[in-house]
């Protein structure tokens, strides 16, 4: 086991394999709900994550969802919810699942007061698909 202590199968000898990571960082000025995206996962493609992280560094997020969108912003699917959470906080989750073409992850920030930076990691591969 590596150190990290992040295990992800041992998919070397699927074709088209390569290294994802997903970051997306933003400082948000208002308050209110506020959305981090990752770009879409291209046609052909697939996205195998096995580990995700949210946070912030300052100021109060009452709460996050983590999710997985369309291509047009509406919810496919709930990853992860976070309630009540502290100032400068983290929250991993080591939780496999896919992200097929035209879909993205998101996370759904409640922010209570300006200027946090919050953001979205995710590692994982990226896969060729032909179906």
């Amino acid at each position: 086991m590596p150190a990290t202590g992040i295990v992800l199968p041992d998919l070397a000898g699927i074709a088209g394999l390569k290294p994802l990571r997903i970051a997306v960082v933003n400082r948000f000025t208002e308050t209110g709900q506020q959305f981090l995206r990752s770009d879409v996962c291209p046609p052909g493609k697939l996205w195998y994550i096995g580990y995700t992280s949210v946070g912030f560094n300052v100021g109060d997020v009452s709460d996050c969802l983590v999710e997985i969108e369309d291509a047009n912003d509406a919810r496919k699917a709930i990853l992860a919810m976070f309630p009540d959470l502290t100032m400068a906080k983290t929250e991993n989750f080591f939780a496999t699942y896919w992200i097929g073409p035209g879909e993205k992850l998101a996370a759904r920030f409640n922010v209570e007061t300006t200027s946090p930076t919050c953001w979205l990691t995710a590692l994982g591969f990226e896969l060729v698909f032909s179906g």
